[in-house]
């Protein structure tokens, strides 16, 4: 009588190591739990007081693609993001009533483990004088 032979299925570490890495299972791997990561981030307040201003308005520009971000209900203190899981170098301009308008070219978002990472802009508005 012949032994039975088995056969290991070998499955490939490249296979394997990034798909443990991405549910955080390995020591200091990353948990990608956002699935559609914003390119531009914008945290908007007056360049005087400090004071977050949830009604500005920011549109970002990539060629033909234009995204306009507001504050959204569920948090109006908190930062604005555009173009959601868009790779792009853009143009964004702010606008609020009672200030200058600001404005910054050739933003681009950053590459990270779990893909696009937002470029965090800190845009502090000026005050139009009185």
């Amino acid at each position: 009588m012949r032994p039975v032979m088995r056969r290991a299925v070998a499955v490939p570490l490249a296979v394997v190591v990034p798909l443990i890495a991405g549910c955080g299972l390995l020591p200091e791997s990353p948990v990608c739990v956002d699935m559609l990561p914003p390119a531009v981030q914008l945290v908007i307040t007056d360049s005087v007081s400090g004071a977050r201003l949830p009604s500005a308005v920011a549109v970002v520009r990539d060629g033909a693609y234009v995204d306009t971000a507001r504050a959204q209900p569920v948090n109006p203190e908190g930062p604005l993001h555009a173009a959601y899981s868009r790779p792009g170098t853009y143009s964004v301009e702010v606008n609020h009533a009672g200030y200058r308008q600001w404005q910054r070219d050739a933003v681009r978002p950053g590459r990270g483990s779990c893909g696009l990472e937002a470029a965090m802009l800190d845009v502090r508005m000026q005050p139009l004088a009185p």
